[in-house]
């Protein structure tokens, strides 16, 4: 047993009883208060001098944490490890009669996280001080000796460690990560005030980390809901094509392609059959045929829709291609030079024949489906 009157004099020695509140309790502080909600710790405890004066380790106390999968698990020491070398009387009365009014002096709400302590401390370069930085130089640990999430993202970029939120998030609805809690909504630091008025450079910039908080009915909310719409500048519908094209911002992440887009262009006269042709809409030599051996421009309509073929399905539906890419004789080509019999074919034949049969007639001996 180490020393009872140096254990009772500095490792138990009276601090002030402390209410942490979890989060941002100051400016810059980089921990959230939803994922780490407010604490209660009415202990007076010092970890400097248990590790430096007394030679302990983390896990000599936290025997549990090495088998710990969840953040709901309880961590901390219990009573017998304590009195391993403490002796009851040395627990100063002030603290008794604290820890027995408040039933219990010590109140940690799990963190709002998926966070395996095991798999961690498997690691060979990951100990308690990578995560829980400065707790053996302090006396009370608190929120402030938790991970932020700078720390979480050291490891977890996607090539060491997976970067999908919901690795350490927990799941809310439609593939996003929760974020209404009890004791807050978890929200980014660039989600100010004036959030509502600026976000859309950030959504054009980058429309998937919008994904990993917002289901897409949150927009539709206020872009196809009741709202006046204000994605749009006001004479968007003449110049929209051209973002169609180009994919940018993406129709589909706000619109139904069938029902809204198809809709407005069969009312207004825009379709392949109809009274505006595409040529008024597609450059020259855009549905040309490509000659034997040839290649086809920049500008042929193959090649824009291997690029984007979401933005034809805005116009055309599928009977559109195979009016002329079903095969017969002369039928326009599809495949690229080599595709006959490329080990690509193949594989394709033999898992999804259904695919090749868009175009090709099994009924007819001289479609090039009966090739080997």
């Amino acid at each position: 047993m180490i020393g009872p009157v140096l254990l009772a004099s500095l490792l138990l020695s009276p601090v002030p009883l402390t209410t942490v509140r979890g989060g941002q309790t100051s400016e810059g502080d980089a921990r959230s208060s939803v994922i780490y909600p407010q604490q209660r710790i009415d202990l007076a405890f010092d970890h400097q001098a248990h590790v430096e004066l007394a030679g302990l380790t983390c896990t000599d106390c936290h025997a549990a944490i090495t088998e710990s999968r969840r953040t709901t698990d309880y961590n901390l020491p219990p009573k017998e490890i304590c009195l391993d070398c403490h002796d009851a009387v040395e627990i100063p009365a002030e603290w008794s009669r604290k820890h027995r009014q408040a039933g219990n002096a010590v109140a940690l709400p799990p963190a709002r996280l998926h966070f395996p302590h095991d798999k961690h401390l498997a690691l060979m370069d990951v100990s308690c001080a990578t995560c829980h930085a400065g707790v053996e130089t302090t006396k009370l640990a608190t929120v402030e000796h938790l991970p932020a999430m700078e720390t979480c993202l050291q490891c977890h970029d996607g090539a060491r460690a997976p970067a999908d939120c919901r690795t350490c998030h927990e799941a809310g609805r439609g593939g996003t990560i929760r974020t209404a809690y009890p004791s807050g909504t978890l929200k980014p630091d660039d989600h100010g005030v004036h959030w509502l008025k600026q976000h859309e450079v950030a959504a054009e910039r980058d429309l998937a980390s919008c994904a990993s908080c917002h289901a897409q009915s949150d927009c539709l909310e206020c872009h196809e809901g009741s709202l006046p719409p204000v994605f749009h500048d006001g004479n968007y519908l003449a110049q929209h094509p051209r973002d169609a094209l180009a994919n940018n911002p993406t129709c589909g992440a706000c619109h139904r392609l069938e029902s809204f887009c198809r809709d407005c262009h069969f009312k207004a006269g825009v379709t392949l059959f109809d009274r505006i042709p595409y040529q008024g809409f597609h450059p020259a030599g855009w549905g040309d045929g490509v000659p034997p051996g040839g290649e086809a421009t920049a500008t042929h309509h193959s090649r824009v829709a291997r690029k984007n073929l979401l933005a034809c399905t805005a116009c055309h539906s599928e009977e559109d291609c195979r009016g002329c890419h079903q095969w017969y004789d002369g039928a326009p080509r599809t495949h690229g030079p080599g595709w006959a019999g490329s080990e690509r074919m193949r594989r394709i034949r033999r898992e999804n024949p259904d695919l090749c049969l868009q175009c090709h007639d099994p009924a007819n001996p001289d479609d090039p489906i009966h090739a080997p």
